[in-house]
């Protein structure tokens, strides 16, 4: 069903997409503004669903983000996917709350990931209490400052570390060319690599 609200009601929602779709920045705008809070909503819903929404209620707005630089990039591929343009709403929820299930499965890798690192002890013969302690703090300040990365730094970061996508996807998915791909992970680490060493 057509959205009742438009940010701009002389433009229907099928010339909305179509503008969206030849790389019309206003258009964009305007879809952005329209269906953020829809898409905010949606995700904050399929959280509560997976019980993670009083844990991850900041990361809402960094999966909307997400979500619409997915819709956009590459000549709005994904957007393209919509051969209904009345039944945006529901197309839009599906594609919102399967990108929160994809988030969800990240973070469970990610606390793997963090739990592996905290029970690394490198050249210590046996893990002490405090040496636990450290590790456990250290796994803390690495989240953290994952955390405190921009989104678009994180993603890229995270599909390439955890979810082991190679550049090409990365590229496609975020609408990055590889080069810029490539320079952006280098940039991430090298800036990571200073926040941790700059909190010890």
């Amino acid at each position: 069903m057509q959205t009742k609200h438009m940010s701009n009601p002389e433009t229907p929602v099928a010339e909305l997409v179509a503008g969206c779709l030849s790389g019309d920045d206003r258009a964009k705008a305007l879809f952005f503004a329209e269906y953020a809070d829809l898409a905010r909503r949606a995700v904050a819903k399929k959280l509560a669903a997976l019980g993670l929404l009083h844990t991850r209620r900041t990361e809402v707005a960094d999966i909307c983000h997400d979500l619409f630089v997915r819709l956009f990039a590459n000549n709005c591929q994904m957007l393209s996917r919509l051969h209904k343009p009345a039944s945006i709403n529901s197309w839009l929820v599906t594609v919102a709350q399967n990108l929160t299930v994809d988030y969800a499965r990240k973070w469970t890798r990610r606390a793997k990931l963090d739990a592996s690192i905290a029970a690394t002890a490198p050249a210590v013969v046996r893990e002490t209490p405090a040496r636990y302690a450290i590790n456990r703090e250290r796994s803390r300040q690495l989240t953290q400052k994952l955390e405190q990365l921009p989104p678009l730094d994180r993603l890229v970061l995270e599909m390439f570390f955890l979810e082991g996508l190679k550049y090409a996807e990365i590229a496609e998915i975020t609408g990055l060319n590889i080069n810029s791909v490539s320079a952006k992970l280098r940039r991430t680490k090298s800036k990571l690599r200073t926040m941790m060493t700059e909190e010890e």
